[in-house]
Formats: C-alpha cells, structure tokens, sequence
C-alpha cells in the first residue's frame, strides 16, 4: 500500500476513547488535492466512501487513541509520524503493505520494528488490533472546495460525489447542481471537533500534490496499481523555483531543487520502475510489467557488463566483462544460475555481441590487433572474422549487428585508446560505421563524418531503416563526458551497403546513448544513463523510461517471451536486469 497522503488523527480528551482508529487501505491516485473528511468518528470507525474502493478491507492499524495524537509528514521515501504515548515520544514511520498495525519502522533508521516487543502496552495494542467500524464522510473535497454529505444533500448529488472523487475528476467537469452544494466557507478539523466532541479523521494529500499540482506528475491508469511506475505531467515543461541539474551524469530526477515538494517528488520518480512520459507508454508495457535484478558482481572489484548475446539453446544471455580478457559469462534467464564460458584463444576486452545462426559473434576493443571473431557458446572455441582496414588497424570495433543477407554492420569508436587498454595504437583511422561483406569479405566504409563517435546500432523492423547512436559526449583521452557535447541517435535511409538521408532522430538528456534495439511495432530502445529509454522514432517524442537508478545501461538485448509479454535483458555497470513488458 503506498501512503501518498498526510493523515491526521485529532484526538478529543474523552474517557471513553478507550479503542483505537482502524485505517484502512487508503487508495488514491489523485494529484489535484481531493480527499475525505469525516467527523463523528468512533473510537471503532475509520472514514469510508462505503463500497467505492477507497477505504476496504483491515490492511493498516492505528494505536487505540486514549492520549495518543499522531502526526503523520513526509520524511525522507516514507511517512513518518511522532506516537506519543503517556508523555513519552515515539517515533514510528508508517509502514506500506499489509502491516496490519503489528509493524512499524523507527523513524530515525527505518528499522522494522514489532511493537509486540514490549515497546507499546500489550493491552493498548490488542485494542488497537480489535478496531473496527466505518463511517461515511461529512465532507468531500474536489480540488479543494467543500461538499457536504448527507442532511440536506440529495442522495443522487453524493452519489456523483463520490463517483468524481473516485475518478479523480477536476472540478470543472462536476454538473452545475453538484457545483451548487458547495459550502461557502471551509470547514477545518477544528469546526468539526468542536461539533462533535470526537476524534476526527481527515485524509488529504501532502507535498506530494503540490507537486504534481505544479506540473509532475499524473495519475496512473486504471489497472496499473500493482506496476512500480510514475506518470510526468506535461513532460516536466516547467521544474518551480531555482533549481541545478549537476553534471552530465545526473538524470533529471537527480536534479537538486530549492523546493522540498520538488525532491519529494523526484525521489518518487527516481523510485519508480517504470516513468511514463507519454500516455502511450502504458500500453507498450502492459498492466503486469515487472522489473528485476537477476545478476551482479557485487562485492568485487568494478565490473562492466556487456555483448549481450541471448542464446534459445541454452536459454541463457552470454555477456562479458568489458574490463576482463579470457572468458565469457552465461546466465539462465529463469533460474539466474551464472557460469563462466573459457575462450579459446582468449579475447580481450569484448565489448559488443549478437547471437546469429547458433554462434555469438564479438568484437574486441583491446589488444594490439582488434576486430571480429565468431564463437561457438558450446565450447568457447573462438574464430577470427575481421581484424584490419586494408592493414590499418580498426580503432575499437564496438558494436555490431546482422542485416537480413547475414551481411555485418559494425561501428568503430576509438574507446580502447581513450580507455588505455592494453596494447591498443593511436587511432589510424577515422571513427566509423563499417559494412562486411560476409560473402566477399569486403569491408566498407559507410559513414565517418555525419556520426562523430558512433556506438550502438540497429535497423527498424522493415530493414528500410537504420539506427546507430551517437556517444561523442563521452570521447577523449583520458575520458572525459562534456555536458554540452551531443548525444544523439540518427537515422539513415538504407539501401544495399549505402546509407543516405540522415537525420537526428533522438537526444538524450543525460549521459549518451549506447546500445540500441528496435521493437517490433518500430518503438526505439536506448541504454542509456539510469536506464533504457523508449522513443518513437518517427516523431523524436521520448515515451517513457525503463528505470535502473545509479545505474549506467551499456546495452540490451530481446530475450522469450513469457505468455502475453516479450522479454527484454538489460546489462548495467551494476547488474543485468530482466524486464518483461
């Protein structure tokens, strides 16, 4: 359960007030500061819309309320809240999920912490367990103005109240007679307690709506509660206040902001793992789209994964590590069980792969000679394809791909030499974007100039297209990311081995794109800083972000299907990632 909103829990001094206020599974998505709020609450109750869904089903306990007032603020990722309890202060963070009251978190730490340990009367706990009971609201709240319930307002006028509450709806589309109910001033908790003597519950939203209120965010679709993703607002047209976005290796979310409502909100962002920035992205990723780590070399010294090669075979992704020379590595995609592939000859610092026609081909950026060799993943036997210009030496071939003739396009940064990697010359030639003959064995040159430090590439579904990624904001020796350097994908028309027409297709905002892959619906996938980035090619438009924070996405690539859903494996300077969407 995730506790977007601010509750507070005014208490009354009543002797009676001997039980505790259930809370129960509060659901909202709303961004425009509507919420619920009753008086006349029982020491048993909890505010309810009834059977609309927003209160149901015991998921979140409070304390009994005899001498307890709890306010709940926003603190760091959870919603803390200070528990004073006979003079004596608590601090507790609100736990998210089924905590049934039992679990709370010290707020200092964010410990989990039963209060079954002694640190709350086990008679007070026990009440506070036992709590049951709903009321209706007194008030409904839409974009702030106030609505009575109940008395004289006509069933039919609460009925559409909380339907528009429910939908999230925006006060301008409420009908003319449901406008006319409104109260001409608001009523606080104050009023309200004073009326009734009582303890009295009111759900509204934090920081977190002015937030989204100020361009963030919007509410997630029906049907995607269960997926971890964001909605940016008007495609963060305008970021409030003074803010500074860092250097080239700060996604947007780590932007530093003078406004607190403004770190909250990115933090949620930066949480998510999904971030939708056009609607159309819910419908790419689906309701059941998950996220998950399934590999790392955590612990160790730094690792760099790369050449994702997904083998059918065997069912696992071989990839390497770019900074290793000698072996490859191998990782079932169901069960995440690793093994260590043996080269035979050793190759040095394998940077790119693909998997075509039962064996991965690879190509290195290390060594004093350079190029493309096939393997077969049964035994790590490995074969030279390519390894020279006319007898020059290639920079770095870094990526590669097979066109529908099994013909090899391949680009050629100098990143060995940028990285110092053992044994690699100054560059001798320019950095390029190569066409290889399989047949012939001819090697062209098919662009050097337009793409300044082509990395990543890939064609559109019908072959009409080609894609490659332009990483110039990371070049030089020694490495260096220059923020106002490009970091672009370009598109080519295609015919044959000649490239025409380019044109920029996509900017990134941070970092520089890397490896690239196309859906089958033509949809642009691009590793990039924090994550892989979703782009229809044919306007530019960025439609959403599969999200890995603190992460760098050096490329990916199509794994199974799993029913309905295709698979994607992303390899990170971190960990892989296996993302079905």
């Amino acid at each position: 359960m995730h506790f977007l909103g601010t509750f507070i829990v005014a208490i009354a001094a009543c002797s009676s007030c001997v039980s505790g206020v259930t809370i129960r599974n509060y659901r909202t998505a709303t961004c425009k500061g509507n919420y619920a709020q009753c008086s006349n609450v029982s020491t048993r109750d909890c505010c309810d819309l009834s059977h609309n869904n927003v209160y149901t089903s015991s998921l979140f306990l409070g304390l009994p309320t005899t001498a307890i007032g709890a306010i709940c603020a926003r603190k760091g990722n959870l919603n803390c809240g200070t528990i004073k309890k006979a003079g004596h202060g608590l601090s507790l963070c609100l736990a998210s999920g089924n905590s049934r009251g039992s679990y709370w978190f010290d707020c200092r730490s964010c410990r989990k912490r039963d209060l079954n340990d002694g640190s709350i009367d086990s008679d007070l706990l026990e009440q506070a367990e036992s709590a049951t009971g709903t009321v209706t609201p007194d008030i409904i709240a839409i974009e702030g103005r106030q609505f009575p319930i109940g008395g004289n307002t006509p069933q039919h006028v609460t009925d559409g109240l909380i339907e528009h509450f429910i939908a999230d709806g925006n006060y301008a589309d409420l009908p003319e007679e449901i406008k006319s109910y409104q109260l001409a001033e608001s009523v606080g908790d104050e009023d309200l307690l004073g009326i009734n003597q009582q303890a009295v519950l009111r759900v509204q939203h934090n920081a977190t709506a002015l937030a989204c209120e100020d361009g963030f965010l919007n509410a997630i679709p029906a049907g995607f509660e269960q997926v971890s993703v964001s909605f940016v607002k008007d495609n963060l047209a305008v970021i409030p206040g003074e803010w500074e976005a860092g250097g080239i290796k700060t996604p947007f979310y780590d932007i530093q902001s003078d406004q607190p409502h403004v770190q909250d909100v990115l933090k949620k962002i930066k949480a998510s793992d999904f971030i939708a920035w056009d609607s159309s992205f819910f419908g790419l990723i689906g309701a059941g789209a998950k996220l998950e780590k399934i590999q790392s070399f955590e612990g160790q010294s730094p690792r760099v994964h790369e050449a994702p090669a997904y083998v059918p075979e065997t069912n696992e992704l071989f990839f390497a590590d770019t900074s290793e020379t000698g072996w490859l590595w191998a990782v079932n995609v169901d069960t995440y069980e690793t093994r260590k592939v043996e080269r035979s000859p050793p190759l040095p610092n394998v940077n790119g792969g693909r998997y075509h026609k039962g064996r991965i081909y690879l190509t290195t950026n290390g060594s004093p000679v350079r190029g493309i060799y096939s393997v077969d993943p049964k035994d790590g036997t490995a074969v030279p394809i390519l390894n020279n210009f006319r007898g020059r030496h290639l920079n770095s071939p870094n990526d590669l791909i097979f066109d529908a003739d099994s013909n090899i396009w391949f680009t050629d940064p100098p990143y060995g030499w940028n990285q110092g990697f053992s044994g690699v010359q100054p560059p001798e030639l320019p950095n390029g974007i190569y066409f290889f003959n399989t047949n012939t064995k001819a090697l062209v040159s098919v662009s050097n100039s337009v793409v300044t430090t082509p990395n990543g590439l890939a064609f559109s579904p019908d072959g009409s297209t080609f894609y490659v990624a332009d990483s110039n904001s990371t070049s030089g020796k020694p490495m260096s990311h220059s923020p106002s350097s490009v970091r672009n994908v370009w598109a080519f028309d295609i015919k044959g081995s000649i490239l025409s027409s380019p044109r920029l297709v996509y900017s990134t905002e941070a970092g520089w794109p890397d490896g690239l892959q196309v859906t089958r619906r033509g949809y642009l996938m691009v590793a990039v800083l924090g994550g892989v980035d979703v782009v229809d090619p044919a306007s530019g438009i960025l439609l959403g972000k599969i999200n890995t924070p603190d992460d760098i996405i050096f490329n990916l690539e199509r794994g199974p299907s799993r029913g309905d859903y295709g698979m994607w494996l992303l390899t990170g300077q971190n960990f892989i990632y296996k993302v079905l969407i």
